[in-house]
C-alpha cells in the first residue's frame, strides 16, 4: 500500500487491504509456456491427468485469454 493510500484510508476510517502476487507469474514468460503450465497445473502434484482440462474447456479459456489481449474494436456510430 502506498503511503499515501494508507494516509486517505487512516482518514476515513477504512479498513486496510492486502493485496497478494504470485512472484511465480511475476517475470515475462512465452504464452505457450504459461499456457502448457496453466493446464498441467489441473493434474496437480499427483500427475492425474484425467482432471486435465477437456479440448472444449481449454479452447474456451484460450478464447477468454486471447480476447483480453486484443484491444477493443471501435466503436462505430
Amino acid at each position: 500500500m502506498r503511503a499515501q493510500e494508507a494516509d486517505e484510508r487512516a482518514e476515513t476510517g477504512a479498513a486496510p487491504t492486502v493485496q497478494f502476487i504470485d512472484f511465480e507469474y511475476g517475470a515475462f514468460g512465452y504464452r505457450g509456456f504459461d499456457w502448457g503450465n496453466h493446464f498441467n497445473e489441473w493434474a496437480g502434484f499427483e500427475c492425474e491427468y484425467s482432471r486435465y482440462p477437456s479440448p472444449q474447456a481449454a479452447a474456451a479459456f484460450l478464447h477468454a485469454y486471447l480476447a483480453e489481449s486484443v484491444p477493443a474494436a471501435p466503436v462505430r456510430r
